[in-house]
């Protein structure tokens, strides 16, 4: 609720449009059962911004884009944390950050 509280009047816009000015490539990862963010009206955002440049996966994952599980519970996202670290995240998260870098010409 914090998060909320602290950007319900936040807006990017301007921002991304000047990061767009740079035709560098963008990659939006969303975690699809993301409480603070509506990820459809972002991605359709971003798209318009980007256009071609913009790569987009979503991910079943929070808004951390930790398994929700791990978010909604403290105890659960420590153990993991402690125990099987790797985890924490949703699945495809990380190969998707993995996929967009590897594409990326030096």
């Amino acid at each position: 609720m914090a998060f909320v509280l602290r950007n319900f009047r936040s807006d990017a816009t301007d921002d991304l449009l000047a990061v767009a000015d740079r035709d560098i490539p963008v990659h939006l990862l969303v975690g699809s059962h993301d409480r603070n963010v509506d990820v459809d009206e972002t991605e359709r955002t971003y798209r318009s911004i980007f256009g071609p440049l913009l790569t987009v996966d979503r991910v079943e994952g929070a808004h951390s884009l930790a398994r929700p599980m791990v978010e909604d519970n403290d105890a659960v996202g420590r153990a993991t944390g402690i125990l099987w670290p790797r985890a924490l995240l949703a699945p495809g998260a990380v190969d998707s950050h993995n996929r967009f870098l590897s594409a990326i010409e030096p």
